[in-house]
């Protein structure tokens, strides 16, 4: 299997929801081409602290799909709070990063790369 790479990209996010606390993680996305057909994300996280909602995932970083979907939620990942604030409503965007990195957890194409 022949495997390039595309793009890196590279974030830090205080992802704690209490402004008191801090809870850094690192993101990082590797856009990869797998057999000059498909192109994947492969997502890496760093935390300072494993979250919970983590846990169940912590050995896993398989590849999810490039497709739309997927490329609008990396694109929101690493967005910057402020200018998420102006895309979302409401709600948290720590929460809504949490959101997206518990959605893209189900997209891992375990079997496919």
């Amino acid at each position: 299997m022949t495997k390039s790479l595309i793009n890196t990209f590279t974030k830090k996010f205080n992802l704690a929801i209490n402004n008191n606390t801090q809870n850094i993680v690192e993101i990082t996305v590797l856009e990869e081409c797998y057999d000059y057909s498909n192109i994947y994300y492969n997502i890496s996280y760093r935390f300072d602290k494993l979250p919970t909602f983590m846990l169940e995932h912590k050995d896993n970083n398989s590849p999810i799909l490039k497709n739309n979907l997927t490329e609008s939620m990396i694109k929101y990942l690493l967005m910057d709070y402020d200018e998420m604030k102006k895309n979302i409503g409401e709600i948290n965007p720590k929460l809504y990063k949490v959101f997206i990195m518990k959605s893209l957890c189900n997209f891992w194409n375990i079997n496919t790369v």
